[in-house]
Parts: C-alpha cells; sequence; structure tokens
C-alpha cells in the first residue's frame, strides 16, 4: 500500500517536471524570439542609418572634402547607440571619423564584399557600407553601435529571464523531492523485506512447534501403547508362570482358570493391534 502511494506521488512529480520542463522551454524560446528581434530592428535602424550615411557623403569624397564629411560624421554623435563612425577613401585611409570616448578610429573588418554586417562580442553590431556614384565605388563608411550594459540585455530578457529562473527552482525543488521520494521508497522497500522475513521466520517458528507437539503427541500415543501392551503381556506371562508352577507341581486344579486369563490378554492384545492397523 506505502509502495503504491509511493509510486502515485512519483507519477505526480513527473507530470510537475514535465510542465517545469515545457516552461523552461517556453522562457528559452521566448528570449531567443526577443533577442532575434531586437537584432533584426537594431541592424535595420543601424543599416538605414549607414545607407544614408554614404549616399550623403558621395559628393564630399567626390572632391575630397573632408570638412563636409565630417560634418555628416558629427552629426551621427547625437544618435547615443553609436560608438563610432568613420568613412574611408577608395585607398582605405581615415577621411572622417567620430569615436565616442575619443577612441582612435578602428579599420573597417575585412571582408570579401564592400557591404558587410556582422554582432561581435559585447552585443555590438559593425556595419560597412560602400560609397558609390555611378556604380564607382568612392569608399566605404562604418558604423559601430556601443556595447550593450548587462542591465539592459536583463531588462530586455526580464520576462523570459524570470520564467527560466522560475523553472530553474522549481526543477531543483523537484529534484529534491524525486531524492526524498527514493528515500522513502528505498526505506519502505527495506521496511517491507523485513516484514516478509519475519513472517518467514514467523512461518518456520510455527511448522517446527507444529512438528514438536505432532512428535511430544506421538510420544505420548507410544507410551499409552508400551504401557498397555506391558499390561497385557503381564497378564499373559502371570497366567502362564502359574500354569508352570501348578503342572510342575502335579497339579491341574485351577490351570484352565489361567488359561482363560491368558487367552483374555491375548484377545485384548489383539483387539488394540487391530484398532491401531485400523
Amino acid at each position: 500500500m506505502q509502495l503504491g502511494k509511493a509510486g502515485l506521488e512519483r507519477r505526480k512529480l513527473s507530470f510537475v517536471m514535465m510542465a517545469v520542463a515545457i516552461l523552461l522551454l517556453s522562457g528559452l524560446a521566448l528570449a531567443a524570439v526577443n533577442e532575434r528581434a531586437y537584432r533584426n530592428n537594431r541592424t535595420r535602424e543601424t543599416g538605414v542609418q549607414a545607407d544614408i550615411l554614404a549616399a550623403s557623403v558621395t559628393a564630399a569624397l567626390a572632391f575630397d572634402d573632408r570638412k563636409a564629411a565630417q560634418g555628416y560624421i558629427d552629426a551621427l554623435s547625437v544618435n547615443p547607440q553609436l560608438q563610432s563612425a568613420t568613412i574611408y577613401d577608395l585607398r582605405g585611409r581615415v577621411f572622417a571619423s567620430f569615436s565616442r570616448g575619443g577612441e582612435a578610429a578602428a579599420p573597417p573588418p575585412p571582408s570579401a564584399s564592400p557591404a558587410s554586417t556582422r554582432w561581435i562580442r559585447g552585443g555590438r553590431l559593425q556595419i560597412v557600407r560602400p560609397v558609390s556614384e555611378n556604380g564607382t565605388v568612392l569608399g566605404r563608411v562604418f558604423l559601430s553601435t556601443v556595447p550593450e550594459p548587462l542591465q539592459v540585455t536583463f531588462a530586455r530578457h526580464g520576462g523570459a529571464s524570470l520564467l527560466v529562473v522560475m523553472s530553474l527552482l522549481f526543477m531543483a525543488l523537484l529534484g529534491r523531492a524525486y531524492r526524498a521520494l527514493d528515500r522513502r521508497a528505498a526505506e519502505l522497500a527495506r521496511v517491507n523485506e523485513d516484514l516478509r522475513r519475519a513472517a518467514l521466520e514467523r512461518e518456520r517458528a510455527e511448522e517446527a512447534l507444529l512438528q514438536a507437539q505432532k512428535m511430544e503427541a506421538l510420544g505420548q500415543l507410544t507410551g499409552g501403547i508400551a504401557h498397555d501392551f506391558n499390561n497385557l503381556l503381564t497378564g499373559i506371562v502371570g497366567s502362564l508362570d502359574l500354569m508352570q508352577t501348578r503342572l510342575s507341581q502335579g497339579r491341574t486344579d485351577n490351570v484352565a482358570r489361567y488359561i482363560n486369563a491368558a487367552m483374555t490378554s491375548a484377545n485384548r492384545a489383539a483387539a488394540l493391534t487391530h484398532r491401531l492397523l485400523a
């Protein structure tokens, strides 16, 4: 009964564990969807800015007007999401640049294509767009976004993070409950085995007691039978002994009475043997 109850509790915990696992997967899926949507939106916005900058600085690169190019670059500094913006000429030299925090302009990431988009460690986005006029490439523009703070990332994934944390806590609690059930099941199995052994020992003891009682009854019966046969044999032997004495004295009186007594004892012995064999 107890083992069956433990099995029912284990099945209930299994269902709860399955529900928690689904909750955990849902949280992870939600986080993945949110992250993908965020990156797509961020890529689209920064890409539009890079395209606008590339279209705006065409004349500046064509006429080597660094002041005008720098003006376009400085206009982007009002965007707090940009870490740096750089315009490169056709030879890859810095034509105009802006870098938040006074960092030196970094070279654009190598790419087989003049246009590229990539995410790097720290949640930074780097976009390269070609600057061209009538199909002729004049240079490239390079935009890099600021690293995303961890608190912003956590805030963006707050709901999904809460689901994941709650799922992990539930799984930890369920794991503890599973271990408690395992210990309880093991204890119940041990108690059940002890009870089974005790019942087996009791059954053996009862069989041994019954056998001893049978042997005692058989001994009493055998003793009673032996006592009865001894009395009968005493009567027979006593009568024959008296007959022998009388005959040795040449006397025949009372011989018939002794013969009758011996026959009576013999008949009683025969009757007792018949009852034993019946």
